[in-house]
């Protein structure tokens, strides 16, 4: 994020180095049932030059994903009508896409909930609150040295 101290130029050029000069954009699907929470971090990856959505239930999910090509799906695990662990599952065997990134984005964080999410089939997690650096850094392909620390499951 910008901070509201720089001037407005200085902003509008860091918006625009967050999606690489020439690369098309990623399409994104943010999944959280928190809705106030999916909209805003679709918006902010909008506004970092990414194509984002925001869908609130698993069954949403794989139906956004049945309807247009995906690039990289933020997943929430805690969900009620179907957790993120069977949605990441069912993408996993519909899509049969290795281009395809889903990364778990949830509260939970301890050791185990990174090997679970691994075992599943997500190829990254991360926790609450998104660290927005490292969310870009990986959705342009060169996570960051600290992004171990925010639970890469290898």
């Amino acid at each position: 994020l910008v901070p509201v101290t720089e001037r407005p130029e200085a902003a509008d050029a860091s918006l625009a180095a967050a999606v690489p000069a020439g690369a098309s954009s990623p399409r994104v699907l943010v999944v959280d049932d928190n809705i106030d929470s999916a909209v805003t971090l679709a918006t902010l990856l909008r506004l970092h030059g990414y194509e984002a959505s925001a869908v609130h239930d698993g069954a949403s999910a794989l139906a956004a994903a049945d309807a247009e090509p995906l690039d990289v799906v933020l997943l929430d695990l805690g969900m009620p009508d179907m957790d993120g662990y069977e949605v990441c599952r069912s993408l996993r065997a519909k899509q049969g896409d290795a281009r395809l990134r889903v990364y778990a984005l949830t509260g939970w964080g301890q050791p185990q909930d990174i090997r679970r999410t691994r075992s599943a089939g997500f190829d990254f997690h991360l926790t609450k609150p998104v660290d927005l650096p490292v969310l870009i850094g990986l959705l342009n392909g060169a996570v960051p040295h600290d992004a171990q620390a925010a639970g890469r499951p290898d």
